[in-house]
């Protein structure tokens, strides 16, 4: 008691949990403060509003759970137990992977990728980029900006000729006329 009060009181020191944070080596520190700057330097706040941010993430049906802040207060684990403190999980999960963009004027449709399928460069071209050019064109205007990370569906060649036949500029890991790994627009 007397090393926390000393800490809290004396000290005026707060308590924190780590924060769990990507590893990152020199290089893609570098990478990416260079394309922060690029970026910076690049696009004004107009040239910004007509970018459309996209991504993908895996949910399931159990949801997320952080073992550390999600808690129940009680005198007894019994009691804790009738009040919510225990968390049912499935032994297999339904899973679905979700894609979506957003612009400054508002979301585009979302793609659900159907079970047993994989996240490819055939499904992302099929019924991804359509989405991306239509929402797009009429969230944003003709001539929007799009932007994506360097999943491999998004990189390949197949994409790549497609996004180019679809005639929208490009802000993303690509091959060819890149900016430190990022095509610029």
């Amino acid at each position: 008691m007397t090393v926390k009060r000393v800490i809290h009181e004396d000290l005026s020191l707060n308590t924190y949990k780590k924060i769990r944070v990507q590893a990152l080596t020199a290089n893609q520190i570098q990478r990416r403060k260079s394309f922060a700057h690029w970026i910076k330097n690049r696009f004004n706040l107009e040239e910004c509003r007509s970018i459309l941010f996209s991504d993908e993430k895996w949910f399931d049906q159990d949801g997320q759970c952080n073992r550390q802040n999600d808690c129940v207060y009680a005198e007894l684990r019994e009691t804790a137990n009738e009040d919510f403190g225990t968390r049912p999980v499935h032994k297999f999960p339904f899973k679905a992977m979700i894609w979506a963009g957003i612009t400054f004027n508002g979301v585009t449709d979302i793609v659900i990728l159907p079970q047993k399928m994989s996240f490819d460069a055939v499904f992302y071209i099929e019924n991804v980029l359509p989405i991306v050019k239509r929402d797009g064109n009429r969230l944003i205007v003709p001539d929007f900006t799009f932007q994506q990370d360097g999943a491999k569906p998004h990189t390949s060649k197949a994409t790549t000729e497609a996004i180019n036949s679809m005639g929208f500029s490009l802000i993303g890991p690509i091959s060819g006329h890149q900016f430190n790994g990022f095509k610029s627009v």
